[in-house]
């Protein structure tokens, strides 16, 4: 129960942030453009800083093999996620489809599984996180414009997390013990991944009219998928796996995490219509704040018990 509450603290927490992008939103002291620069800040220079620290750690064999264990259980939970998205909304919803596939492990995940299993915990996501960065620029793309041109190896080779990952690993196997001068600027910019991000997400909340998004009963439903079936999959499979516990929770909660901003900003980047991603993105974070506590909650438990 413990673990669940701490959960709710920071799904409270990240809701406060959300309300502040909200108000500077509405009341004009952040514009689309500032929207647009800060989520920049975000993909480019927070997430893959993030990343890299996250393997800023001593080397050990349980380390290293719990490291492995992550990388394939994230591919596993993505593989679920994307079956799933495949199956209800085939080619009949894009923008659905992409953001059933894609929770949004990064911006809120991370922050997430940071507060609640501590920071040692997020390099079991990095894995994840880099791989869905790859799928969303080749099988993410695909699945929104149904075009095979649009998508680019140099694109996905030049992904900011894949390379934070592959420089993470560099530094975790080497050994590496950068100085102050160096990891301080990166345990300050760590520190902005949360506020940035769900000030974000309060941002994209205040541009959509919040009738609409409890108003479309397609809306419901891919919420229901993403926020309890995709998770609730993810974690009676995960059962079988003798994995440590931390990575277990750690692939979990960032499989129950809401839909990920990505799928607007596809959509936006390949002229496609943006309603249905911008209130699955609202509505999913918004319901999170309840989803996340309960799946925690259901998880832990389930873990104790075998």
């Amino acid at each position: 129960m413990e673990l669940s509450l701490v959960v709710l603290m920071q799904c409270a927490i990240m809701l406060i942030y959300m309300i502040i992008g909200f108000v500077l939103y509405k009341t004009k002291l952040i514009n689309d453009a500032g929207s647009k620069a800060i989520g920049n800040i975000l993909v480019y220079i927070v997430i893959p800083i993030v990343v890299v620290k996250a393997f800023l750690i001593p080397r050990t064999d349980e380390t290293t093999i719990n490291m492995l264990w992550s990388f394939a259980l994230g591919a596993l939970s993505l593989l679920i996620a994307i079956l799933v998205g495949f199956i209800v909304y085939k080619t009949k919803n894009g923008a659905l489809n992409f953001a059933t596939a894609f929770s949004n492990c990064g911006f809120m995940g991370i922050p997430l599984i940071s507060a609640v299993l501590g920071d040692n915990a997020v390099i079991y996501i990095t894995g994840m996180n880099a791989l869905m960065a790859v799928l969303q620029f080749t099988y993410g793309q695909y699945i929104l414009t149904k075009n095979k041109s649009i998508i680019k190896i140099k694109n996905i080779l030049l992904s900011p997390a894949l390379i934070a990952l592959i420089l993470g690993i560099i530094l975790y196997f080497c050994n590496f013990n950068l100085p102050e001068i160096i990891t301080t600027p990166i345990d300050g910019i760590q520190a902005l991944n949360t506020p940035l991000a769900m000030i974000v997400m309060g941002i994209y909340l205040a541009q959509t009219p919040l009738k609409n998004i409890f108003i479309k009963p397609k809306i419901y439903l891919f919420s229901l998928i993403r926020l309890f079936i995709v998770p609730l999959i993810t974690m009676f499979l995960f059962l079988l796996f003798p994995v440590d516990k931390t990575v277990l929770l750690t692939i979990i909660i960032a499989s129950s995490a809401p839909a990920g901003c990505n799928v607007v900003i596809f959509s936006q980047k390949n002229n496609l219509n943006t309603e249905d991603g911008i209130l699955a993105v609202c509505q999913s974070t918004l319901f999170s704040i309840v989803s996340l506590p309960l799946i925690t909650m259901l998880a832990n438990l389930l873990l104790e018990i075998i």
